[in-house]
């Protein structure tokens, strides 16, 4: 009842606002227009099972005796296409003797598109249950406001007062009359919302399940955007011709050099090359599968075209990806760069079989945390979201304390046991791993080439101007603080410096004794030419009568 509730919210704010007139929109413009929506459900068959009842003790006068309170013996499964519910109800009865009578009429899951040709439609996945549902089969309605299960407000010729005023009438009454009941599966509405500004159309599915165990969920609405006109004439496939040409290069390449060379020299990137071949072709035929699976005019199933159209987007995101990547390839005869691709290739087989382990523990934790916490803890209700909630927990993102309140005592265990084996010791092995792989490539040296000499000549460059510039700030540090062995050799001079000045003003004060009393000096010839020649001269002292000495190199002359 919530999510009828929340449909019956969801879809007047959508309807209840179409063909009213706003005055601030100029004549034969429109922003945002909806010219219709449908609304359908799709049943499963009751089939019968083994009786279950449910016994209880009843005590009497005349003793205890067993009871049966209920008994059942037909079952609501699971859906499967297998046991869908293709009867409709026919004529419902009215609520109010003014309003129109009810009528359910059941589809199949046929629809002709806008070439003539009749189509199976494709299947709506559910991204919760992972339950595959009919795209057009079901049972729809027919009343004040629904045709077939549509409702076509622009155009029906009602003002939009009365149109609303009906459309809240019919959603009461089918809550009244139960028309969804306990073998409802699915219910959908869907809405067409065109933009004729930037001829863009949108497709809005918003879906409900219940489940035959009463649990009901409401989905995240579904929301594909395409061109609504397509440009006519011949045109020629950007993607396509792009794609061509990759797979011609790849088979050049493999003739020319060799399916051996071709596959073990640049391995992974050719992969690359080739998986961005498959994305690019794909995409391109998706749009042409896309274009083929919209409807006529009349027509109003769009799930099938918006399928396509959510295939075509993936598919182009990829390719794109693919083709960025794809740049790594030419890294080879890039210093430094080439080494993160060569890490790549020599760490591949390792990281595959890294891979696969880390896989079986996954799978071994998220069935664990599955079965465990299925019922406590949304996020764990089913395998697919019980291992993205595994994966979002290595980027910390897992509540620990709503596993902790779920499951107080086993919940803990298996909590720190994922940390443990699959991020502390798992991802420590996966970082040994590419630094191994590192290590064995780092000391290789690019493929010769136009990039690797204009490296090499700068790196001469740079370590010439690395010198010069080393060498003018060792000039610059020596003229500030200067050489050491300049100031040894500095001191040495002021000492002979100093001594030469002392005998300078030893030898003018002897000039000064001379020029006073040459009968003083007397000249004592040398024993021996190998002795130097000694000028002595006698002055007296003033304290005695001692004789100072004075000794010279130099002859006397």
């Amino acid at each position: 009842m919530h999510a009828a509730n929340q449909t019956q919210l969801w879809v007047p704010s959508l309807l209840h606002s179409t063909g009213r007139p706003d005055p601030s929109v100029p004549a034969g413009a429109a922003v945002l227009v909806v010219p219709w929506c449908s609304l359908r459900q799709v049943k499963t068959s009751v089939s019968d099972m083994a009786t279950q009842k449910m016994v209880a003790q009843v005590n009497s006068v005349a003793g205890d005796a067993r009871v049966v309170r209920m008994e059942y013996n037909r079952s609501v499964d699971r859906f499967r296409k297998e046991i869908q519910d293709t009867s409709s109800r026919g004529v419902l009865p009215k609520m109010n003797p003014t309003d129109k009578a009810f009528e359910e009429t059941s589809l199949d899951n046929k629809f002709v598109n806008a070439w003539g040709v009749e189509l199976e439609a494709w299947d709506f996945d559910s991204t919760w249950s992972q339950i595959s549902y009919p795209g057009e089969s079901g049972q729809v309605l027919s009343c004040n406001t629904l045709d077939q299960g549509v409702w076509m407000p622009v155009g029906s010729g009602i003002s939009p007062t009365t149109y609303s005023s009906w459309f809240d009438m019919d959603l009461d009454a089918m809550e009244k009359m139960r028309w969804i009941d306990a073998t409802t599966s699915m219910v959908q509405i869907s809405c067409s919302v065109w933009n004729p500004s930037n001829n863009l159309q949108a497709e809005i599915f918003y879906t409900t399940e219940f489940f035959n165990s009463g649990k009901v969920s409401a989905l995240t609405p579904r929301l594909v955007v395409g061109r609504h006109n397509e440009d006519s004439g011949m045109m020629i496939s950007s993607m396509m011709l792009f794609g061509f040409y990759l797979m011609m290069e790849e088979v050049q390449d493999m003739i020319l050099t060799g399916f051996r060379e071709y596959a073990m020299e640049n391995g992974w990137s050719n992969v690359i090359d080739w998986v961005l071949i498959l994305f690019t072709l794909l995409s391109e035929s998706l749009h042409c599968v896309y274009l083929g699976l919209r409807p006529s005019l009349t027509g109003h199933h769009h799930w099938s075209e918006a399928a396509a159209q959510s295939l075509f987007v993936s598919t182009l995101g990829l390719a794109l990806f693919f083709a960025i990547i794809r740049f790594l390839k030419y890294t080879y005869n890039v210093p430094i760069m080439c080494q993160i691709g060569r890490t790549f290739t020599s760490a591949s087989y390792n990281i595959s079989l890294f891979l696969a382990t880390m896989l079986v523990l996954f799978v071994a934790f998220g069935v664990c945390f599955h079965i465990t916490l299925s019922t406590d803890v949304k996020s764990f209700g089913s395998l697919r979201y019980s291992l993205f909630t595994l994966f979002e927990g290595l980027l910390g993102n897992m509540d620990g304390e709503e596993i902790l309140r779920a499951q107080p005592y086993f919940g803990p265990v298996i909590f720190v046991m994922f940390y443990t084996m699959v991020l502390f010791v798992g991802f420590t092995i996966l970082i040994s791993i590419i630094s191994n792989a590192y290590d064995t490539v780092k000391d290789d040296h690019p493929r010769d080439g136009f990039l690797v000499s204009v490296g090499e000549m700068m790196n001469k460059i740079a370590n010439k101007v690395n010198e010069s510039d080393q060498d003018q700030d060792a000039r610059v540090e020596l003229a500030l603080v200067g050489d050491p062995d300049d100031e040894d050799r500095l001191g040495l001079i002021q000492k002979d410096v100093a001594a030469l000045v002392s005998q300078v003003a030893e030898l003018q004060s002897l000039v000064l004794a001379l020029r006073a009393d040459p009968s003083h000096v007397v000249a004592e010839p040398v024993e021996s030419r190998s002795e130097p020649k000694v000028l002595r001269t006698c002055k007296e002292d003033p304290l005695g009568s001692e004789e100072t000495w004075f000794a010279t190199d130099g002859d006397w002359g």
